[in-house]
């Protein structure tokens, strides 16, 4: 199967449980001997010893420890390097001694913190370094073992300003000068990889810092997180008393989408296409229990809930964060996060037990650390109020949020943008990532294609995973159209229990199209 480009800019699908942000695919490179550019060819042979690497770090970092170890699956060797960036940042360094020439860096998921003992921060670094690029990891500046969910912030303004932007920033110019030094050259051509947070991290790098990386692909990016988050912290807080959906209703609610939705692009396929199509409306669908909670039916208390998740936040007659698309109420195949094993779910699986209370405890977090630029250590969900604590949020979603479509810098220089999201994820809103792509269509008119393209994947939970084919390479096709101006127009996608293909671009109606673009 392939993804077609979902022009404004395609498709593609992916799983994630509740309080876990994946920052990957896991899927980079997975087509890589079948590219029409040769990147794995090696360009340089570095044979100095590891510990040569003391004479180049610069005098704002700070050198912590380098060895030589085997790259994964492979017979050659790298020179690994861990460094602090102001004593604050932590950074990873991979310099293969066989170099393929090329710069990779990847992001980080949820509210960052992570490192590279984490198992898929570690997968996507090591299928990189099989291909031969140079590779680059940062741990946002903070740890999130000692910091969880957003305590990193609380009284430390520097921490805040290195998730939101500043650390992913500072590792690339620090790793690509200590590339350029080690081998003796710069990189030809870097790139960057992200999904979740790292495609929240993607999208900043191609608004803010234009001369960072010449190709850059975001996954289901949290572009929009404080809206995000709002809209998650008002729907949570509803279900506390009483709301929470059972296993049965969950079934209940999944068996009408489908049966409503599925068929509406004329084949009934176990994919919902485009769920923008199906006008599903809770209440003509479900039946409603007179008193207690059954199998068959939810209360009233349940339906307000599920109107909530479905129509969205609304500030009198405006809309400040769109409502769920259906889709991905459905069980599917989950990946876990810790090791990669397989289990069967629902996407909706936040909405149960733990997995709920968790989610309750990262957004209850972030409010009272991220949100506003007085801190409300004590603040509980239920404290929230839309009209009052929207236009205290205006300063943090300018320092957090990547929905800016001036894409002029990174444009002239001749910077490739790939995105893509996963229809049916049920971790972030797939709406925002469109909306952005009309946005930058809207700015370019025809010439956005040139630097921006958005894919949609039927069926795919967050970042990877769901019920529909979510085995892709998006960097194979990012480097051929950076490296050889092959854009994609469609992406070969595999795997799930129901597998187009093809994944296609996404484009903006024609009709909603800027006719004379700046």
């Amino acid at each position: 199967m392939c993804i077609r480009l979902f022009t404004s800019v395609g498709l593609l699908i992916v799983v994630q449980l509740p309080g876990i942000a994946y920052a990957h695919n896991g899927y980079s490179f997975l087509r890589a001997a079948e590219s029409r550019v040769d990147f794995r060819r090696v360009e340089v042979e570095q044979l100095r010893d590891c510990a040569a690497i003391k004479g180049f770090v610069e005098s704002d970092l700070t050198l912590v420890e380098v060895e030589e170890v085997q790259v994964p699956d492979d017979e050659s060797a790298l020179c690994r390097v861990l460094l602090r960036i102001h004593d604050r940042i932590r950074l990873e360094l991979n310099l293969p001694r066989r170099w393929n020439g090329r710069f990779y860096m990847h992001g980080n998921g949820g509210l960052g913190g992570q490192f590279t003992d984490d198992y898929w921060i570690a997968r996507v670094r090591d299928n990189a370094l099989r291909q031969g690029f140079a590779t680059a990891f940062n741990d946002t500046g903070h740890d999130r073992r000692k910091h969880p969910r957003a305590t990193f912030a609380a009284g430390n303004p520097d921490a805040l300003i290195d998730y939101a932007h500043r650390a992913v920033h500072l590792s690339a110019i620090h790793a690509q000068a200590l590339v350029a030094a080690w081998y003796g050259r710069p990189a030809s051509f870097r790139y960057f990889d992200g999904c979740s947070n790292g495609g929240r991290q993607a999208l900043i790098e191609a608004q803010r810092y234009p001369d960072d990386f010449d190709g850059i692909l975001a996954g289901a990016p949290v572009l929009d997180i404080t809206g995000h988050s709002l809209s998650r912290a008002l729907t949570f807080r509803d279900m506390q008393n009483g709301t929470r959906l059972s296993e049965p209703q969950l079934r209940l609610l999944a068996a009408r989408v489908y049966a409503r939705c599925d068929a509406l692009d004329g084949k009934r396929d176990g994919l919902i296409d485009d769920p923008r199509a199906c006008d599903f409306r809770v209440d003509e669908e479900l039946p409603i229990c007179d008193a207690e909670t059954g199998s068959e039916c939810v209360t009233s208390a349940q339906l307000a809930v599920l109107r909530r998740v479905y129509d969205g936040v609304h500030d009198g007659q405006r809309l400040v964060y769109p409502g769920l698309p259906v889709g991905s109420e459905a069980w599917g195949r989950v990946q876990s996060w810790l090791d990669g094993s397989w289990t069967r779910a629902s996407g909706w699986a936040w909405l149960l037990g733990d997995s709920l209370d968790a989610a309750l405890a990262r957004e209850r977090s972030f409010f009272r650390y991220l949100a506003f630029p007085i801190e409300r250590p004590a603040l509980e969900l239920a404290d929230l109020e839309l009209d009052r604590d929207l236009p205290k949020m205006a300063e943090r979603a300018r320092l957090l949020n990547a929905t800016d479509p001036d894409l002029d810098q990174f444009k002239s220089r001749g910077g490739k943008l790939l995105t893509w999201f996963g229809w049916a994820d049920q971790t972030l809103n797939p709406l925002p990532m469109i909306a952005y792509a009309d946005d930058v269509q809207g700015r370019y008119g025809d010439t956005a294609g040139g630097v921006f393209r958005l894919f949609l994947l039927p069926g795919v939970f967050h970042c990877h995973s769901g019920i529909g084919p979510d085995e892709f390479d998006g960097m194979t096709p990012l480097i051929e159209w950076v490296e050889a101006d092959l854009a994609p127009e469609q992406i070969p996608v595999t795997g799930g229990a129901h597998a187009p293909a093809r994944i296609g671009r996404y484009s903006m109606p024609a009709e909603d199209a800027a006719l004379d673009p700046p």
